[in-house]
């Protein structure tokens, strides 16, 4: 295995972990705010994260590559509201996207079959990160949420 391929899906492997960890404590956050689906769709997020991990994991393996797991400095999370967790994902999801973009140009240049396992497991996150995006970008724009036919999400009276 190429030592720079090798050491760019290490680095990835462990902003994975970062990241599983990120989505894992919005989860607890999202719960809390009583928002099940957006919960929800984190641990998603967190299970799909374990899964590449594996799978990087496995291919360096079959490489004969070396893995290397670095400590994780836990951060504790504290969201003043939940537009503040919404900013953080967004931030973590742009994040995110460039070091995946990163490892695609490396490989891209480098080892072409190792460049296709990469889009291939990053192909959905990739599609599903960048209209997540979006959305949190209108909504953070806006004071009050709004759906069609001016439905406020903070009155749960409505819901049903």
């Amino acid at each position: 295995m190429d030592k720079r391929i090798e050491y760019a899906v290490n680095e990835l492997i462990n902003a994975e972990l970062w990241s599983a960890n990120l989505y894992l404590s919005l989860q607890v956050y999202f719960e809390e705010q009583q928002l099940a689906e957006l919960a929800s769709w984190v641990n998603l997020q967190s299970q799909d994260n374990m899964s590449r991990i594996c799978r990087m994991i496995e291919s360096i393996y079959r490489s004969k590559g070396s893995v290397l797991i670095r400590e994780m400095k836990r951060d504790a999370w504290d969201w003043n509201n939940t537009l503040h967790a919404l900013n953080e994902l967004i931030n973590h999801e742009k994040y995110m996207a460039e070091q995946i973009e990163i490892l695609l140009v490396l490989t891209e240049n480098v080892d072409v079959a190792f460049h296709a396992f990469v889009r291939e497991i990053y192909l959905q996150k990739r599609f599903t990160s960048r209209i997540f995006i979006d959305l949190l970008h209108i909504f953070t724009q806006e004071k009050r949420w709004r759906l069609p036919l001016n439905i406020d999400l903070n009155n749960r009276e409505n819901e049903g």
